[in-house]
């Protein structure tokens, strides 16, 4: 490393500090800026806000900077776990601890293989490690353990060996990338990672030998609520490249009250009375009367001091113990809010549409099923006469296959109901309970077009995204 490059180490107090950091750097000359992918976002953003246009700075990640770097095919992590259950279930008859249920422990395999070749462990190391611990005064489950691991590892870098690399696999190529990048003229930064690999370090040494200027900055610190290993790690590269580096602490950015909980997170002593405008406590009876509390406390931010509802959020411990206590208090209040709940693919109204579909056709046209599938969204046509239509079939048809027969003269509306019957008929139109796959897939497609999902979806994100605007940011 050439002698005249310094370094500075920041180190921010909170992401907040460290993204506004990294908006600073709009100016200037020549930037490569690498972080995680969940950092990615928000230091472009700063940047953006900061330069409006920038085009010296590059925020990228590892991963995205090494694309294409290679001529093989790429796995993705769900690939790479495949592959590892492949090999384990090849080997099954082989494998001591595995061999039971190998499919059930291709993850774990994945993750354990990924973390011995980040630190550099190759396979016959553990096999080393597993005569070791054959030995008398060893463990024979853990020898068993090892050389099942290596066993199921050196069928994985086999796979590998026939044209594909792996997440893994890329960050073998970070240093000879970097390296080859011409950054003489440029500044590099690494911002946001919490510790780094074997791979990640040696991308680092290359920086040193090929970059103007590197220079790190890290969500860290003195308080004890900080583990500051990536700082550590970096100052050891820097050591050993001949340099040191000098820890320069970001001032925070947070207000008094929330800086006051971020020192005594770990230190409840340092919790001392603080008068402040900003903080209340309230305490309910349960979470109805917590709900009923924020509810009302929401509503009296828009109606009295002029808030907008995307502008407040509430956050809670347990989204699930609060659903039902949010829905009714938001309810009774008129408040929209957006609720971050992950549901099941099988729940959107599309999902469930075509899922109703293959359940009619299975069943040979349970009334449920029938009922379920007309009153779907994405069936169409006007609300006010599908639910009248429901009824008459309740009460006329309510049979397996009754949906199929004619419309009795005696309808409260028989032209409307026959051309609803039609509609409902025309989803089934040439098929059968039983068909191939290409055939499932040929029907759900008509079935699609025929009753015009793609723009009912589109309605539905429009009207979402209206009331998303009227709704909380996130609760």
């Amino acid at each position: 490393m050439r002698k005249e490059k310094k370094v500075k180490l920041y180190l921010a107090p909170t992401v907040t500090e460290l993204v506004a950091f990294l908006g600073g750097l709009a100016s200037g000359g020549k930037k490569l800026v690498f972080c995680e992918d969940r950092l990615t976002l928000e230091a472009e953003r700063a940047l953006t806000r900061a330069g409006r246009t920038v085009l010296n700075c590059t925020v990228t990640t590892f991963a995205r900077f090494l694309r294409g770097a290679n001529g093989k095919k790429t796995l993705s992590k769900q690939g790479s776990v495949l592959v590892a259950g492949a090999v384990a279930a090849k080997n099954a008859e082989r494998l001591v601890c595995f061999g039971k249920n190998p499919a059930g422990c291709a993850g774990r395999l994945y993750e354990t293989i990924a973390q011995l070749r980040a630190a550099r462990i190759e396979p016959a190391a553990l096999e080393s490690a597993a005569e070791e611990q054959g030995k008398e005064g060893g463990s024979p489950y853990l020898a068993a353990k090892l050389r099942d691991i290596a066993l199921v590892y050196r069928g994985y870098l086999d796979f590998l060996r026939g044209g594909y690399v792996d997440e893994s696999g890329v960050l073998e190529l970070l240093p000879a990338a970097i390296a080859g990048a011409r950054l003489a003229d440029t500044d590099v930064y690494f911002a946001g990672f919490t510790s780094f690999t074997g791979q990640a370090a040696e991308g680092i040494r290359a920086a040193l030998a090929a970059a103007k200027s590197v220079t790190g900055v890290f969500v860290g610190g003195d308080a004890a609520l900080y583990t500051d290993e990536a700082a550590r790690d970096f100052e050891r590269l820097y050591r050993a490249a001949g340099a040191a580096c000098e820890r320069v602490p970001l001032p925070p950015q947070l207000s008094r009250e929330a800086e006051q909980l971020r020192q005594g997170l770990f230190d409840p002593s340092l919790h001392a009375p603080l008068e402040t405008q900003n903080v209340h406590l309230f305490e309910g009876a349960d979470e109805e009367e917590e709900m009923n509390f924020i509810a009302a406390a929401v509503k009296g931010e828009v109606l009295d001091r002029g808030a907008r509802y995307n502008e407040l959020a509430v956050y809670v411990p347990d989204l699930a113990a609060y659903a039902l206590p949010l829905a009714k208090a938001f309810g009774e209040y008129n408040i929209p809010y957006y609720a971050d709940v992950r549901r099941s693919i099988a729940a959107h109204p599309l999902a469930a549409f075509v899922l109703r579909w293959f359940s009619v056709l299975a069943e040979g046209f349970d009334p449920a099923d029938a009922d379920a599938f007309l009153g779907n969204v994405f069936f169409g046509g006007d609300a006010p006469s599908r639910e009248a239509y429901r009824n008459y079939l309740l009460k006329y048809a309510n049979f397996r296959g009754g949906v199929r027969r004619e419309i009795k003269e005696a309808a409260e509306q028989p032209l409307v109901f026959t051309a609803l019957r039609g509609r409902f008929l025309s989803a089934f139109e040439g098929a059968r309970a039983e068909m191939t796959g290409a055939g499932y897939c040929r029907a759900v497609r008509a079935l699609l077009e025929t009753f015009g999902c793609e723009q009912t979806q589109e309605e539905l994100a429009a009207a979402l995204e209206q009331a998303g605007e009227r709704a909380g940011a996130a609760f």
